[in-house]
């Protein structure tokens, strides 16, 4: 009997997430962040920061779900819809910036990878990029005449200060069985 009934919550359940980007009995971001996908977004510009100081930004911000604590982090980018979304994120709130994302080539100059050392299936470099022109080495989501605000990247110094993209990524496996998280 209890195994028909834990069936039947996962189905249902199931079912209400399947085919909707956000179904709001499934999904909860903590007030001002935006879910897409898998994950929570947020966007900050204020103040802007250094790449490193960004991503310690990002690290403060974590989702607990059934004793776990997903931690934030730039926002790394894995498809064009994705990319998209971070575009449109920045657009509706500041424009005269450019966005750090969650890449960098510190380690091995030309090998852009996340904090956790992983390199993106996806990238979406602006023409001539990267070119670690001057010891380029964190990655930005810039707005440039030529680019025609794209959302293309591009490589550029991690001491300089921007506004940035922090992610949350909430497995799927969390929301069949716990729906609610929060934030801390």
């Amino acid at each position: 009997m209890q195994i028909s009934v834990l069936l039947f919550v996962v189905l249902f359940v199931s079912q209400a997430c399947e085919g909707s980007e956000q179904p709001q009995s499934c999904v909860t971001c903590p007030e001002g962040w935006t879910f897409w996908g898998s994950a929570c977004y947020r966007f900050f510009n204020n103040p802007i920061s250094t790449w490193i100081d960004a991503e310690a930004s990002c690290n403060r911000y974590s989702l607990h779900q059934q004793g776990r604590r997903l931690v934030g982090h730039l926002a790394t980018i894995t498809s064009s819809e994705e990319n998209t979304f971070v575009l449109d994120l920045w657009k509706t709130i500041r424009r005269d910036t450019h966005v750090w994302l969650g890449y960098n080539d510190r380690e091995t100059e030309g090998t852009f990878v996340d904090v956790e050392g992983v390199s993106s299936q996806f990238t979406f470099w602006d023409q001539a990029e990267p070119n670690d022109s001057g010891g380029e080495d964190c990655v930005v989501m810039w707005n440039s005449d030529t680019n025609h605000d794209n959302g293309s990247w591009n490589d550029v110094p991690c001491e300089y200060e921007y506004a940035f993209v922090c992610k949350v990524v909430k497995p799927i496996n969390l929301y069949i069985v716990d729906c609610n998280s929060h934030m801390v």
